[in-house]
């Protein structure tokens, strides 16, 4: 199986796609996903180069997920035509995706709601915002890997009947 590559988008990418991202890192790490899934995240109004808000990076620091070396980055064609999924945290997120990159439309989805944005809160708003996406990623995950398995098996289910009738289910005679 090719690497599966998902995208966590949001505003300015420094609080919630990130701590998601993190959080799917979290989740790839403990369900031994390792080179089967990689995630990413970007933003839709990024000031390049921005570094995570600080209260974003205590409390992934709290959970064991270092974030010190993310920096924000804007959303690009080339980053949603190598997603195979990706998560935005509102419909207005979506929506805009949706209008810039309308070939991907087909694989852009809203992580949950209500995913507060966190940005300027105090550390408690961070972690009930971390808590949440923690959820909804893990959710999320679990989803997409479940819709995997059932692709998989149809398609083996195609080629099994492909293989006992001969090409395209065969020549019927």
């Amino acid at each position: 199986m090719d690497m599966k590559k998902i995208l966590f988008v949001c505003t300015g990418n420094t609080c919630r796609s990130p701590m998601a991202q993190g959080l799917c890192q979290k989740y790839i790490s403990e369900n031994a996903l390792v080179g089967q899934f990689g995630c990413a995240s970007a933003g839709l109004d990024v000031k390049k180069g921005a570094r995570i808000s600080e209260n974003a990076l205590i409390v992934m620091n709290e959970i064991g997920v270092d974030m010190s070396s993310h920096r924000a980055k804007m959303v690009t064609a080339e980053m949603m035509q190598e997603a195979d999924c990706v998560f935005t945290m509102s419909s207005t997120h979506k929506n805009m995706l949706e209008a810039l990159f309308p070939k991907d439309a087909n694989k852009i989805r809203v992580l949950g709601h209500p995913i507060f944005d966190p940005y300027g809160q105090n550390l408690e708003f961070y972690r009930f915002s971390r808590d949440s996406l923690k959820d909804k990623v893990y959710t999320a995950m679990d989803e997409f890997r479940e819709d995997l398995a059932r692709q998989k098996a149809l398609e083996e289910e195609e080629q099994h009947k492909a293989e006992l009738f001969g090409g395209i289910y065969g020549r019927y005679y």
